[in-house]
């Protein structure tokens, strides 16, 4: 029996899953679980929730290479509404594990009406000044709303 290897099922799931360039946030939710997910060209953004576990934010380097993680021990979430307000959030530590980079995306109620309105989200790296995403949000708002359905978030 092969064991389960996270970074193998996040890369399996983004081959499978990922959604085209531009396209609105594609989105599985059931049994108490969330996954929403962004094609940001070579990254990828995947955002899932468990009931009582908290939300994961994970960026996947679809050139399965991971070379930019070296240097990153934290990310800064940027979610931009049409009035142009921004909030962020700081995911810290993050985690490498192969070709992806994950941390806790803990957000408070302003951010998640952020996330549900927004217009802009981008991920970017404090310590290495890359931005691994930035890209619309058309989906979000049904995303907004599995987490809480789905995971009390």
């Amino acid at each position: 029996m092969i064991p389960f290897s996270r970074p193998i099922f996040l890369c399996a799931a983004l081959i499978v899953l990922a959604p085209a360039a531009g396209h609105s946030w594609d989105l599985r939710q059931g049994n108490g679980t969330a996954m929403t997910m962004q094609d940001a060209g070579r990254y990828t953004v995947v955002m899932t929730c468990s009931r009582g576990r908290g939300i994961e934010l994970s960026v996947l380097d679809s050139a399965a290479r991971g070379d930019e993680f070296a240097e990153v021990d934290s990310l800064m979430v940027w979610i931009t509404l049409p009035d142009g307000r921004t909030d962020r959030v700081s995911i810290s530590p993050v985690w490498q594990e192969g070709a992806a980079l994950s941390g806790a995306f803990v957000p408070n109620g302003v951010t998640m009406d952020f996330f549900r309105n927004g217009i802009r989200f981008e991920v970017d790296s404090p310590q290495t000044r890359t931005t691994f995403a930035a890209t619309d949000m058309k989906g979000s708002g049904a995303a907004r709303l599995a987490f809480l359905e789905q995971c009390g978030i």
